[in-house]
């Protein structure tokens, strides 16, 4: 199995990024295997999915704050054989952090740096500006999934 991590600092945006990546991913013809979302659609708040998507199974999640909540989305990633997973992680190391748990798995990990802006919350028209990062960041998990399934 090999591992895209987007990785980086906590808020800025590696979830809202993930969930757009899917979105993208479910409208190039990705089909849904499984979706699991403990907070009923909220917004900003984390999934887990597995899809087909050419002719590899991909897993996804938007967990990432530490190692413990990577666990259950693994697990099914594992029985699901899939070939490639996308998750976030955080930049800094800790024992239960997410970064341990992805270096456990015996996997390679490609690595992707979320992009983001330091204070853009303060910005004129901030949520159309981040929004466009996090968009412009699903495309580039988009085409590392891409290069993963040619590799």
């Amino acid at each position: 199995m090999k591992i895209i991590a987007l990785r980086g600092k906590e808020n800025t945006g590696k979830t809202s990024s993930i969930k757009l990546f899917y979105k993208k991913l479910l409208k190039n013809e990705a089909k849904e295997l499984l979706y699991v979302d403990e907070y009923g659609g909220v917004k900003y708040e984390d999934f887990y999915a597995i899809v087909s998507f050419k002719g590899k199974t991909i897993g996804i999640t938007s967990y990432g704050d530490n190692g413990n909540v990577l666990a259950e989305p693994f697990k099914e990633f594992y029985n699901h054989k899939c070939d490639i997973v996308v998750t976030a992680c955080r930049v800094r190391e800790t024992d239960k952090g997410s970064l341990k748990f992805i270096r456990t798995q015996n996997s390679e990990i490609i690595y992707v740096e979320k992009i983001y802006i330091e204070n853009a919350d303060e910005l004129p028209d901030n949520d159309e500006f981040i929004e466009k990062i996090n968009d412009r960041q699903a495309d580039i998990l988009l085409n590392a999934l891409e290069k993963a399934i040619n590799d």
